[in-house]
């Protein structure tokens, strides 16, 4: 990672100098904008990887993303960690909780996650190399930010959950209701919706999973067209 003041387990510090930081911005000024995309290794319930991006993942969930940047040797990681497991069995279905690994890759995620009993948040690693503190003003761990479906960073760093995460939900309901009726899309909704049911008796990967959000666009990529477009 190409930033400052992390600090490793050998007390060494990391990326570039202090000059260069302050040029990538302090974490507020990203509010607003929209979030920045960056490849990710994405930890799979069989305990392999594919390759991702954050806006694939954002587009296949059609969810609000809490994004935990974390790394295996951050003292303040697991605490972290753990409460934004919390959410994410409490929101199930209503956003996405994704841990990042900064450091150590995929496979380092998946032991903390062991480590820490996180069966609910999906597991991502992102290269070293990723200047992060430019994209998010990453510049110390954890750093958590809220992303919603849009892809608009609506909070970043000095994030209050579950509050933040229930206002952002409760502003994107409040939309919906204000939007126009439109009766010509209640039909096909509602066959896709009753498509889903009927794959969620049979496939076990869609039943109480809390990946099910993004495995079901890749398993089921006819079925999630059709939602996406009513």
């Amino acid at each position: 990672l190409k930033r400052k003041p992390f600090e490793h387990p050998t007390g060494h510090p990391r990326g570039p100098s202090r000059g260069a930081m302050v040029a990538s911005g302090t974490p507020s000024t990203f509010v607003g904008r929209p979030a920045a995309d960056f490849p990710l290794e994405v930890a799979q319930p069989d305990g392999a990887t594919r390759q991702a991006t954050l806006h694939e993942l954002s587009r296949n969930a059609g969810l609000p993303l809490v994004l935990d940047f974390f790394a295996p040797w951050c003292k303040a990681c697991p605490a972290a960690a753990q409460h934004l497991e919390r959410i994410a069995q409490d929101f199930a279905g209503r956003c996405l909780c994704v841990l990042v690994c900064v450091d150590g890759g995929a496979d380092a995620a998946q032991e903390f996650a062991a480590a820490h009993g996180l069966s609910h948040c999906t597991l991502a690693a992102v290269d070293e190399d990723e200047d992060l503190a430019a994209k998010y003003g990453v510049k110390g761990l954890p750093h958590k930010a809220l992303i919603s479906i849009d892809r608009t960073v609506v909070q970043n760093y000095e994030l209050e959950l579950p509050s933040d995460l229930e206002a952002l939900l409760a502003s994107a309901a409040g939309s919906d209701a204000a939007a126009p009726a439109a009766g010509a899309r209640a039909a096909p909704l509602s066959h896709i919706s009753a498509q889903y049911k009927e794959l969620e008796k049979s496939d076990p990967i869609l039943r109480e999973n809390p990946q099910r959000w993004v495995m079901f666009p890749i398993k089921y990529p006819g079925v999630w067209e059709m939602y996406k477009k009513h």
